[in-house]
C-alpha cells in the first residue's frame, strides 16, 4: 500500500489506520462495543446505521473516552475494524 506521495506505508502505520474507526462503518455492532467499553457515545444507537465513520476522542491525560458519527462514509467494514483492535 503506498502514500498519497508514493511511499510505502510501514506495517505500524498500516495498523494505525486499521485500528482508526473513522474508516470502519459506524453500525450497531461498533455501537455495542464502545458501549461496552464504558465509551460515553453522542449519537442515539439509531445513528449507527453503516453508512458513516465515527470519531473516537479521549483527551490528553485522561482516562475518559468519547465517540460521535462523523460525516464521512464507511471504508472498512466493521468486522474488520473490530478484528484488528
Amino acid at each position: 500500500m503506498r502514500s498519497h506521495y508514493g511511499n510505502l506505508f510501514s506495517w505500524s502505520t498500516i495498523s494505525l489506520i486499521l485500528r482508526n474507526p473513522i474508516y470502519a462503518m459506524a453500525d450497531l455492532d461498533i455501537y455495542e462495543f464502545f458501549k461496552s467499553q464504558g465509551t460515553e457515545i453522542y449519537n442515539d444507537a439509531a445513528n449507527f446505521v453503516g453508512t458513516n465513520g465515527c470519531y473516537y476522542y479521549r483527551s490528553k491525560g485522561s482516562t475518559k473516552a468519547s465517540t460521535s458519527i462523523c460525516k464521512e462514509s464507511m471504508r472498512l467494514l466493521r468486522s474488520l475494524h473490530l478484528t484488528v483492535i
